[in-house]
């Protein structure tokens, strides 16, 4: 080996050293900082975890082999890690977030005897696997929220919320206040979209053995349904809701709601409505499928 080479192997080596010196300490760091964080839930939250990274070049710490049981729960809740992304720390109310929460184990006896029935009538057996992904973040000086929060299931579904608030009092301190903060907070955009893995296909055809159909005539009596509400409800849904509607029966793969109201509409106003067309108008709604 030459001299030069042999400085070549020296500097990687001391990379290779610095590198995991540096993810130890960044862990430990971490580790510290959320034993802190749980301390402060005192004995309300029981939170368990197993092993704390960090890593230097994402920024993420992954927190791994989680348990989470809150007050009233019967079992905790498990899952396979948890990813910071980002998360405030440094004020006294955080201002962002964000997190994946991984591999989550649902057990169906977490909804009770008759949801558990309900899940095993649909086929399902055994935990259902989760995934939770949120962004946030409260800008403050504009006094809005913005988020987005996706919840998946394997082979159920994934539900996607994305919203924006406005008028909001990031200040108030007392209960009271925060609750009168929430009534006069605007909502500037929002959208959900529902993507269909199996659980609504397993809905339909469970729907259609009960009354002894075939799942084409099952979905042909859903739609007749939705164009007799056109013609016999004293308040019918609007053609293009129906239309949208009768696209995901045919085909349940994707259903998206979005409201792009021209100027943001107070929660104060929602509750004024007075009908469902009225806050639809309102938020002006869309529905695509």
């Amino acid at each position: 080996m030459s001299k030069k080479q042999g400085i070549a192997v020296g500097v990687m080596a001391f990379l290779v050293i610095l590198y995991f010196g540096l993810t130890q300490y960044a862990s430990h760091v971490a580790k510290t900082r959320l034993d802190a964080a749980i301390a402060k839930q005192g004995p309300y939250v029981q939170f368990h975890y197993g092993k704390v990274s960090y890593n230097i070049f994402t920024q993420n710490t992954v927190i791994r082999a989680v348990s989470i049981r809150g007050p009233k729960m019967a079992a905790p809740v498990f899952a396979k890690e948890i990813v910071i992304r980002r998360l405030d720390l440094d004020s006294p109310r955080p201002t962002y977030v964000s997190i994946d929460i991984l591999g989550i184990e649902l057990e169906p006896s977490s909804l009770g005897k008759e949801g558990a029935a309900e899940l095993a009538a649909l086929g399902y057996a055994g935990a259902w696997l989760c995934d939770v992904t949120v962004d946030m973040d409260c800008l403050v000086e504009k006094r809005e929220l913005q988020t987005h929060m996706r919840y998946a299931a394997k082979d159920v579904g994934s539900l996607r919320l994305d919203f924006v608030l406005g008028n909001l009092d990031f200040a108030a301190a007392k209960p009271e206040a925060a609750m009168a903060s929430l009534f006069n907070c605007a909502v500037k955009q929002a959208e959900m979209a529902y993507t269909d893995a199996s659980l609504v296909e397993r809905i339909f055809r469970m729907n259609a053995a009960k009354q002894g159909l075939g799942l084409p005539a099952y979905k042909k009596q859903l739609a007749d349904q939705l164009d007799a509400s056109l013609q016999h409800s004293r308040k019918p849904l609007t053609q293009a809701f129906v239309n949208a509607l009768k696209q995901f029966v045919e085909n349940p793969r994707q259903l998206t709601i979005s409201a792009n109201p021209a100027a943001p509409v107070s929660f104060m106003e929602l509750l004024k409505a007075g009908t469902p067309e009225a806050v639809a108008n309102l938020l002006a709604l869309d529905i695509k499928s």
